[in-house]
């Protein structure tokens, strides 16, 4: 802690079990929040204030399921296109 090391501090004694556990959940979601490569369960690929995508964002942020928004016009939403794209040619559906 002197050293300015330290990422969380959790102080005893805690009044029980859950408030340890409580704070321990909290500290491991912003840990893992910040960590990269960072998961993504669903990529969106749209312009720049498309408001379906933006609807899309609020619904996939209320069920907390990892994502990755990006412009279309980005290298990363190209990126994330093409592949799109190479994987419907191989697939037989």
């Amino acid at each position: 802690m002197a050293l300015g090391r330290v990422d969380y501090h959790v102080v005893r004694p805690w009044a029980d079990d859950e408030t340890l556990f409580r704070a321990m959940s909290e500290y491991l979601a912003s840990w893992t929040t910040e960590q990269e490569p960072k998961f993504e369960e669903f990529r969106i690929v749209a312009a720049e204030g498309d408001s379906r995508a933006l609807q899309l964002r609020e619904v996939i942020m209320r069920f907390s399921m990892p994502f990755g928004l990006y412009p279309s016009d980005s290298e990363e939403g190209q990126v994330c296109s093409r592949r799109r794209d190479s994987t419907q040619r191989a697939s037989p559906w």
